[in-house]
């Protein structure tokens, strides 16, 4: 009994998840600014983190030199966490084998993706939100950048066609999670 309430409660996640993909699919082709814009972002916004990270060391570790080891540290911990995400979520993705939505739903991808690589969980959701959440921690200056990077990241793969929904929310839980640990542990 218990396992067909899992199956039917899992199917109803994955029909519901299927609107949600096919809803934002519809919102493509109405701007091409807006598909270029997001086609990059969902394919190189995980650089604009670096950035961010290289600006908070200029601006903290550079100018104030007693702050530099510091801000070094903290910069080395968050990557060590996105990369801690990246090797949960391989194992994770390869063994749950997730179809990608642009094949299952005959979708066009605004961003050239191999068809066999596994969709759930996002790597690139759990790696942004794993240094959205740890800059957002440790710079809380700059939450509303690092969290709305790690979202508009999130959002954009759902928009160029390479993940359902939930693909992204569970990356970005599972990178969530990893840096409140590494949090915990490191700093």
């Amino acid at each position: 009994m218990v396992n067909g309430l899992i199956k039917d409660w899992v199917a109803r996640i994955q029909q519901r998840d299927r609107v949600w993909y096919m809803t934002i699919q519809r919102l493509r082709g109405k701007h091409q600014l807006v598909d270029r814009w997001i086609s990059w972002l969902g394919r190189f916004g995980p650089l604009l983190f670096f950035l961010e990270m290289g600006g908070i060391f200029v601006i903290l570790g550079i100018q104030e030199r007693s702050n530099a080891v510091k801000v070094l540290y903290v910069l080395l911990v968050a990557i060590a966490a996105a990369l801690s995400t990246k090797f949960i979520i391989d194992p994770l993705a390869a063994r749950i084998a997730r179809v990608r939505p642009f094949v299952k739903e005959s979708v066009v991808p605004l961003v050239a993706k191999d068809p066999q690589d596994p969709s759930f969980p996002s790597n690139h959701a759990g790696g942004a939100f794993a240094l959205g959440i740890f800059l957002s921690i440790a710079f809380p200056h700059l939450l509303f950048f690092s969290l709305g990077l790690a979202i508009l990241i999130s959002f954009s793969r759902v928009y160029i066609g390479l993940h359902y929904f939930t693909d992204v929310l569970v990356g970005g839980m599972i990178g969530t999670l990893v840096s409140l640990l590494y949090w915990k542990i490191w700093l």
